[in-house]
């Protein structure tokens, strides 16, 4: 039993490693899109992202397109925040959900991840 401890903890206590971050450009990404009310569902290579590192735009499956204003550093330069009314975008260059759109309006989450740089 002991040994099965040590073992978990071990595991949970490996470094993560952070994901490159690929610069500005054109981003074909799954969507991973929750919310309070409903189930998780994710769309894969269903979202294209132009990133130009200050701002970028999200082309939805449905084709609506969302905008973020200029954004600004956050977290000691590891992500980027900015907010457009009720509905807040984040880049995060260095991580597998690499742009979040959360919409305070709907209870809805956009998880940009696993994204390629075409």
């Amino acid at each position: 039993m002991k040994k099965t401890l040590i073992i978990a903890l071990s595991l949970f206590s490996l470094p993560v490693i952070a994901e490159e971050d690929q610069g500005p450009g054109k981003y074909i990404c799954d969507i991973r899109i929750s919310s309070i009310d409903t189930a998780t569902k994710i769309l894969s290579k269903a979202a294209t992202v132009l990133d130009n590192e200050s701002n970028f735009i999200v082309q939805m499956p449905n084709g609506d397109q969302l905008y973020s204003p200029d954004l600004e550093s956050i977290d000691d330069g590891l992500k980027q925040k900015a907010e457009k009314g009720d509905v807040t975008f984040i880049r995060r260059p260095t991580f597998g959900d690499r742009f979040i759109v959360e919409d305070a309006n709907t209870g809805f989450f956009y998880k940009m991840r696993n994204c390629e740089k075409k």
